[in-house]
This record gives structure tokens, sequence and C-alpha cells, in this order.
């Protein structure tokens, strides 16, 4: 038995198309149809019984998702496409941001948060691990100076901040400090 045919990879491929287009249509549209004030209550109850601690809350579509900020650094990132190479080092959280098989803005290791403990305090710091499409904190691009050159600079995260891995805000993360 042999591979598939020209015609058979071609039909598969649009069958993908269409479905993933319409499944998304259709999460956009169950989210429309809910109530707001029920959907905010769900998350408030959530939140309120996370433990103390960093959390980043996934609010993309690629991105959902609770993620305890538990050790001392968390890489973000995507898992690779079977037509790249396997990483070196893997992301310890990953997002699909190759909806259509081929990444779109997400690197394999895209931004890292640090965790900095001191006598008096912990804080939680954002880096972007020199991805393609940059990290962004509140809608502003953060490592790179004003010539968008790579400096290696991070941000001290604040609860309630919001983390883009590339400059669409589809893959999007909210930051908690419940502490």
């Amino acid at each position: 038995m042999g591979g598939m045919n020209s015609e058979e990879i071609v039909a598969i491929a649009g069958a993908v198309d269409r479905w993933t287009l319409e499944s998304r249509l259709r999460d956009i549209s169950l989210l429309a149809l809910s109530d707001r004030n029920e959907r905010m209550a769900a998350i408030a109850t959530v939140i309120s019984r996370l433990p103390p601690g960093g959390y980043l809350l996934g609010c993309g579509p690629y991105s959902c998702g609770i993620l305890p900020l538990t050790v001392d650094e968390v890489v973000l990132g995507r898992s690779p496409t079977p037509l790249e190479s396997p990483p070196e080092t893997v992301a310890d959280f990953t997002l699909n941001d190759a909806v259509h098989m081929v990444p779109r803005e997400a690197s394999r290791i895209h931004a890292k948060i640090l965790c900095r403990k001191t006598d008096d305090a912990t804080e939680f710091l954002l880096q972007d691990a020199n991805s393609r499409n940059g990290t962004y904190l509140n809608g502003r691009r953060i490592g790179v100076d004003s010539d968008g050159k790579p400096n290696g600079q991070g941000a001290i995260l604040a609860s309630g901040n919001v983390i883009w891995l590339g400059p669409s805000g589809i893959n999007i993360y909210v930051f908690v400090d419940t502490r």
C-alpha cells in the first residue's frame, strides 16, 4: 500500500482548513451567545480559589488554561511542527500557534518568566527569549531597544498585566499574583 496521492492530500487539506475555520467560528458564536456576567462569575470563582502564588491565565484560543508559576524559570513557547527539526530545549508550557500546521507568531522558545525571591519579596520578571515576533507586555514590546534590536531587558510583572506572544494578541495571558 503506497502513500496518499496528490488529490487525496488536497482533499484532506481542504477538509482540515474548512473544519479549522468552522470550529473557531462555532467557538466565537458560543462565547457571544453566553451571558457575560455568568462568564465573569465563573472566572472570578476560579481566581478566588487559586492558592497563593503567581499564575498565567491563558485567554487566547491557543493559550487557554491556568499556568502556575511555581519554579524559578518557566519557558513559554510552542511545540515544533513536523516540518521543523526537534528543538534542543523545550518549553514548559506550550500553546498551539500552528493553526494550519505551520507556525504563525509564537516561537518554540518564545519567552521566560523568572521568579526572583529576596528576603522581603518575590517578583516575577518577563523576558523575551529572542523570539521571532516579540513578546509584549500591556501592548508594548519588551526586550528590544528603540531600534528594535534585542537588549535582554525584561519587565517586572504586576497582577493584571497582559502578555502577548507575538504582535496580534491572539496568544495572550493575564498575569495574576494571588499572594
